[in-house]
C-alpha cells in the first residue's frame, strides 16, 4: 500500500502547566511547556511518536559573539522510552538571549523576557516537537522528503525565517531549523489543514488531535472539546478516559494516551489509502 507520496508526514502541538494571567500562582521551577509529535515514516509503514517538558534552567554563560546564553531542560518520554521514567537525566541545550531591557518594563517582566519557555507560551512546545521530529527524520532516518501538517502558521512562518528576532524562542529555532536543512539537504512541505480538521482532510485531523492529547497528558489539560475528548478521537477513545485526563497522575495519563494513539495507529493507516485514492496523497517537499 501507498501510504503517503513523501518519506513522511510530521504532526506537532504543544501546551502548558500555566496560565500568564496567573504566573503568580507558580514558581519558575513548577512552570514548564510541553510538547507531543507522530511521524508516520512511508518506509515500514513505521510510527515514532514522543512528548516531553521543557524547562527553564538557570545557568548562564558567554558563548560566541560574547552573547549570554541560558539554558533549558527537555525531558524525553517517547516511544523507545519508558512510559514512566522517560529520560531519567534530562538533555540540555543552550539558546541565546536575543532580549534586551526596556525601561517600561518591570523588573519581574524583563526577567521572563529572557527566559524561554516563560516568554514563548505554547508556541514552544509545538516548535520543539517540530524540531525533534525534523531531527530524527534528518539524523536517524537520513531522509530527504517530509511534510509538516499544521494548524497554526508558527511552525512555517519560522522554517522560512518570518519571525520576531528580537524574541529568544524563535530565533533559537529559527537557527536550528536551518541548521538541520543545510546539513542534511531535507525538503519540507507544510500542509495546512483546520483545527481537528473533520472534512475532507480528516486522516490529518486524527493526527493532529494526537499530537495535541500527548502534550495535554503532559501538562494535564484537557483535551480540546470541554469535558469530552477531541471528536476526531471518539472512535478510539475508550470510555473510561472520556473527560478524566486531567485527573489522572502524569505517569497514568502517558500509560493511557500511548494506548490510545497504538489504538489510533492502525486506522489513520489504512485512512491514507483512502486519503491517497481521493486526494491523490501528499506531494514531496519543496
Amino acid at each position: 500500500m501507498n501510504m503517503i507520496n513523501t518519506d513522511a508526514i510530521i504532526y506537532s502541538d504543544g501546551s502548558l502547566n500555566f496560565d500568564y494571567q496567573k504566573l503568580n500562582e507558580l514558581s519558575q521551577e513548577e512552570m514548564y511547556a510541553a510538547y507531543g509529535f507522530l511521524i508516520f515514516f512511508k518506509e515500514n509503514q513505521e510510527v515514532y511518536y514522543e512528548s516531553g517538558r521543557l524547562l527553564d534552567g538557570e545557568g548562564e554563560r558567554i558563548g560566541e559573539g560574547n552573547i549570554t546564553e541560558h539554558n533549558v531542560y527537555a525531558w524525553r518520554y517517547g516511544k523507545d522510552y519508558d512510559p514512566v521514567m522517560g529520560e531519567v537525566q534530562p538533555e540540555e541545550f543552550w539558546y541565546k538571549d536575543v532580549f534586551r531591557d526596556k525601561a517600561s518594563y518591570s523588573e519581574e517582566t524583563n526577567r521572563r523576557k529572557h527566559r524561554f519557555v516563560l516568554a514563548s507560551g505554547s508556541d514552544v512546545g509545538e516548535m520543539e516537537g517540530v524540531r525533534r521530529a525534523l531531527e530524527i527524520c534528518a539524523g536517524k532516518k537520513n531522509i530527504k522528503n517530509v511534510v509538516i501538517v499544521h494548524d497554526l502558521e508558527i511552525a512555517q512562518n519560522i522554517y522560512k525565517g518570518n519571525y520576531d528576532k528580537k524574541k529568544n524562542e524563535p530565533v533559537f529555532y529559527g537557527e536550528e531549523l536551518k541548521k538541520i536543512k543545510s546539513e542534511s539537504g531535507i525538503k519540507v512541505k507544510f500542509e495546512k489543514v483546520k483545527s481537528h480538521e473533520s472534512g475532507e482532510n480528516f486522516v490529518h485531523g486524527v493526527g493532529n488531535d494526537c499530537a495535541d492529547i500527548m502534550a495535554k497528558a503532559e501538562t494535564g489539560n484537557r483535551p480540546i472539546g470541554g469535558k469530552e475528548v477531541n471528536p476526531n478521537l471518539e472512535k478510539v477513545w475508550n470510555e473510561k478516559m472520556k473527560g478524566k485526563i486531567a485527573r489522572y497522575n502524569i505517569e497514568t495519563r502517558r500509560k493511557e494516551v500511548r494506548d490510545v494513539i497504538e489504538q489510533t495507529i492502525p486506522m489513520m493507516l489504512n485512512m491514507y489509502e483512502t486519503h491517497n485514492e481521493q486526494t491523490g496523497g501528499c506531494e514531496n517537499g519543496n
